[in-house]
């Protein structure tokens, strides 16, 4: 009877930990909004309101498995791979109505509160400064601009979860199994993101 106890317990413990480990999985959601102030030119909207969706950061898994095809100098398979995975949202809001689905997600901690990088293929993120996004025109980590260039999201945090963002183009990046994340350069000046909040 006494096992029987014990093994009931163990059962309510393993159930526990798993809502625990469900309820971190879920606190990582999160949705910011903002106002992206776009390089349009005179005649068009110069501001758009923004939705930024991070449903997760990078696993070690998803990573590992990245960083095996780059290892490998498989850039066919690395790129197969990171298309696959969609870690969030870039959503411009009112009449464009578009959207870029985001890849990879790190997080770094600041003194300040925290860094998030949101990394996908390098594309126009200008609402304004039209969008090839489908048939032959669709771009993708290997179209356009080719392989070994990203688009980076960049929000620099309080601890209020406020403050403002950059979105880089052309950019070359460095990252690791760990989660570590290093934008390393970029060649177009990049567009802001201000008044970011949690939704």
């Amino acid at each position: 009877m006494r096992r029987f106890g014990i093994f009931l317990l163990a059962i309510a413990f393993g159930i526990t930990l798993a809502a625990v480990a469900a309820g971190q999985e879920t606190a990582e959601k999160a949705v910011y909004r903002g106002r992206l102030f776009t390089g349009s030119g005179p005649t068009t909207q110069g501001v758009v309101n923004v939705r930024i969706t991070i449903d997760h950061l990078s696993t070690a898994e998803e990573l590992t498995e990245l960083m095996k095809h780059l290892a490998a100098g498989d850039s066919n398979g690395f790129f197969d791979k990171a298309e696959t995975i969609k870690v969030g949202t870039l959503q411009y809001l009112g009449a464009t109505g578009l959207g870029i689905d985001l890849n990879l997600a790190f997080e770094k901690k600041t003194e300040k509160g925290k860094q998030i990088f949101l990394v996908t293929e390098d594309q126009p993120a200008d609402p304004t400064s039209g969008w090839p996004r489908s048939g032959s025109e669709a771009v993708g980590f290997r179209h356009v601009y080719g392989a070994g260039l990203y688009l980076v999201v960049a929000l620099d945090l309080n601890e209020k979860n406020q403050g403002e963002g950059r979105i880089y183009q052309k950019a070359r990046v460095k990252f690791s199994t760990g989660g570590e994340f290093e934008l390393v350069s970029y060649s177009s000046t990049p567009l802001l993101i201000v008044n970011l909040r949690l939704q």
